[in-house]
């Protein structure tokens, strides 16, 4: 059975939502070597010309992917008001592992290969960033630059922890997650004391 879509009329938003659809597939099951316009282009049911119409090529094609897939990461990972900073943080911290797993590679695929673009590099950089922000306004510290450094540092540690969890069936994610709050506390406290 093919993967291919009937051929439907979309406005021009529409078709790039669906192509970017497509291309995610993609990427998720073969990584950004293995994403393909013509390939894309056949399962969305259009040439080509039409999604280098939208896109330009696969670098730019691959830059929307990657671009849709952190805003809905922040989407996910932004503080609720409502809930305590404890709840945000396992609520941001699931976000994360769950868009490493398996069923929602397409984020996972990405982080796995070093950015190829500048403007891959920026998005990463411009999500670290709003991360670090996010995580400071939940923790009880003061803002200073050790503050930011031990955050960022800890971002990292944790998206390397995401990233290997799913490579380690063996260890649970409850047990994952209480090793990066872990973490997260320690380095922040040392942060603190020097």
């Amino acid at each position: 059975m093919s993967n291919k879509v009937a051929a439907t009329r979309l406005s021009p938003e529409g078709r790039r939502e669906q192509i970017i659809d497509v291309a995610s597939r993609h990427l998720s099951q073969g990584g950004s070597d293995g994403l393909s316009i013509q390939a894309v282009a056949a399962e969305a049911g259009v040439t080509r010309a039409l999604v280098h119409h939208y896109f330009g090529g696969k670098e730019s094609l691959l830059d929307a992917v990657i671009s849709r897939e952190l805003i809905r990461l922040r989407q996910a990972t932004e503080p609720d008001a409502t809930l305590w900073p404890a709840e945000n943080l396992d609520r941001a911290l699931n976000a994360y592992f769950d868009f490493f797993s398996a069923s929602s590679g397409e984020l996972r695929a990405f982080y796995l290969s070093a950015p190829a673009t500048p403007r891959q590099q920026a998005a990463i950089a411009e999500n670290h960033a709003v991360q670090v922000e996010w995580i400071l306004s939940l923790l009880d510290v003061p803002d200073t630059s050790a503050s930011r450094l031990a955050v960022a540092a800890w971002l990292a540690f944790a998206v390397q922890a995401a990233k290997e969890s799913v490579n380690r069936p063996d260890v649970s994610r409850t047990e994952v997650l209480q090793l990066c709050k872990a973490t997260l506390g320690t380095v922040v406290d040392l942060a603190q004391a020097g």
